[in-house]
């Protein structure tokens, strides 16, 4: 299997509380099955919280005015900070980071929606490099479309260059000064 991340990937450290914005508000945070059965099994003052915070049929967090039930008024995750970084749900541990999955090939990246994680890759100084590492597993997809998957490998590495690597007179080194360094 192929895995490939941007470099600056692991640079990536949430500000939680010092966010302008929060992630934790206007949508419906959806909760893995696995951190289900580990809330369901809380039987402390946080499983209180969790039973009342939960939507159990929906499998998500509520919401209070559009923010999850358990962002608190400093903007910082209840869950969080009663049990630590293992209490959370796989939505609220990997967020923003984004993984595409293509049979034998896992690409990593960083939602641009997040606002720490838009000031870490616009603020880049260098052109982005693109780190790739492989190992022995394989994992097979029936409907997977070789030909797709290439044509749209293709066509991918064609807009990188277009800003990794602008022509000369390029309209995009022109309108927006890609390309215009060193």
């Amino acid at each position: 299997m192929q895995f490939t991340i941007p470099h600056y990937y692991h640079s990536f450290r949430c500000i939680a509380d010092r966010c302008s914005d929060t992630c934790c508000a206007g949508w419906a945070i959806m909760i893995d099955d696995q951190s289900i059965k580990k809330y369901r099994a809380q039987t402390d003052a946080l499983g209180e919280k969790l039973l009342n915070g939960v939507d159990w049929k929906k499998g998500c967090f509520k919401q209070k005015s559009g923010r999850c039930a358990f962002l608190n008024e400093a903007n910082l995750c209840d869950i969080y900070s009663d049990a630590g970084p293992s209490m959370l749900c796989k939505t609220c541990r990997q967020y923003p980071r984004h993984t595409e999955e293509y049979e034998d090939v896992r690409e990593f990246s960083l939602s641009m929606s997040c606002e720490e994680a838009a000031r870490l890759i616009l603020g880049l100084k260098e052109p982005v490099r693109f780190l790739t590492k492989e190992d022995d597993r394989e994992e097979t997809y029936p409907e997977f479309d070789f030909f797709l998957f290439s044509k749209l490998m293709d066509i991918r590495e064609e807009v990188i260059s277009l800003f990794t690597e602008p022509k000369q007179g390029h309209p995009l080194k022109s309108v927006y000064g890609f390309g215009s360094g060193p």
